[in-house]
């Protein structure tokens, strides 16, 4: 059977900021010296590889630093050099925007630019609702990595706390929650192309229209939790396109007011494997998962969704032409009125289907 569930790791690794020279600057911020942290990111750009190590406390970021780069305002210098910027841990060193500063995202990197971000808070970023602002903390357009950091309750238009989807753009958030984060239109949290997601902790968050915690294109996702996320229209937890790969997960408590309210596919090939999806709600279809394209459950478990009022698909609603089929799965105890468990086509390999009810179950599929 083929089944490849990641991508490839030592492609991953090629996004890393690796140093240009062996050498680079390495800067030690006291405690709230937000100067300090401004000052490491010109020096950066000046093309000086930076480590700036702030202490703990709060890093204020209340003025405006630029507005000129077409993207709205950022509170710290848009940055096209390499810079590490490195806490004492989340909840110890906080970078804040406070409430009554103006609208600014917190960060902003270019094609060029390459950000890493270390045990840290990042909170009350607040994209220009008048420029349709993307990225609360960050406007992503080159490479952002991002370990052991907190995002917490910031909005944007589109990506509540993190926007990463410009051609050649690279997002990696690992060990890190981001929780209470709002947008506008789509991605609570996140909207990202070419990323990886590991250890997240994704709660909260909610978006106007599209993907309560976020919307993810090409991207490998690992040991993610998704809880308690929302939307008005579809993908309560997540919505996918392209090629997706989704491991030891867990997706539960999510809601859409109107379909998918644990996860949306809106196109391409998703892969889910050893991940749960478990009392996820949508108002009228697809509870757990929505399937437009190819998608593969192996070895996990659809459980206790439902479409609230009336509609199709409690556990998985199948579009037309969707191919959707599971393999050593369980679907079962989910509700809805018509197609409890499933509705449109699935095709099982040694699953357990509860309920066929308004579905249509091809057995003994090939498990590719």
């Amino acid at each position: 059977m083929r089944y490849h569930t990641t991508l490839s790791f030592a492609l991953l690794t090629l996004f890393a900021c690796t140093p240009l020279v062996a050498y680079g600057a390495d800067v030690t911020c006291p405690p709230a010296d937000t100067a300090c942290l401004l000052e490491a990111f010109h020096t950066a750009n000046a093309g000086d590889p930076t480590t700036v190590t702030l202490a703990a406390g709060t890093y204020v970021l209340d003025r405006i630093d630029n507005d000129d780069s077409g993207e709205g305002p950022n509170a710290t210098p848009v940055l096209t050099g390499q810079l590490t910027v490195r806490g004492q841990g989340a909840g110890i060193t906080i970078l804040q925007r406070p409430a009554t500063a103006p609208d600014m995202r917190l960060l902003q990197v270019t094609q060029d630019g390459c950000l890493t971000l270390e045990r840290l808070t990042l909170t009350g970023g607040q994209g220009a609702v008048n420029q349709a602002q993307r990225g609360g903390v960050l406007h992503n357009s080159g490479t952002s990595i991002l370990h052991g950091v907190e995002l917490l309750s910031n909005s944007a238009t589109i990506g509540g706390a993190l926007y990463s989807v410009a051609t050649g753009s690279h997002l990696e958030v690992h060990a890190s929650r981001c929780a209470n984060n709002f947008a506008e239109l789509l991605g609570g949290c996140l909207a990202a192309v070419n990323a990886w997601l590991d250890q997240v902790l994704c709660d909260g968050n909610v978006s106007d229209l599209f993907d309560g915690c976020g919307v993810v294109v090409d991207a490998q996702v690992d040991a993610v939790v998704c809880l308690n996320n929302g939307t008005d229209v579809s993908g309560g937890c997540l919505t996918t396109s392209g090629t997706v790969h989704v491991r030891d997960s867990f997706v539960g408590g999510n809601l859409s007011t109107v379909a998918a309210g644990g996860i949306d596919q809106a196109d391409g090939d998703l892969t889910l494997l050893r991940t749960a999806l478990v009392q996820n709600g949508a108002w009228h279809f697809g509870g757990g998962l929505r399937a437009a394209g190819r998608v593969r459950l192996v070895e996990s478990v659809v459980l206790r969704n439902q479409v609230l009022v009336g509609g199709l698909g409690g556990g998985i609603l199948a579009d037309d032409g969707a191919d959707v089929r599971l393999v050593r799965s369980v679907l079962a105890f989910n509700t809805a009125t018509q197609g409890p468990d499933c509705s449109g086509t699935v095709t099982n390999k040694q699953s357990f289907i509860g309920d066929r009810t308004g579905c249509t179950v091809e057995e003994h599929g090939h498990d590719e």
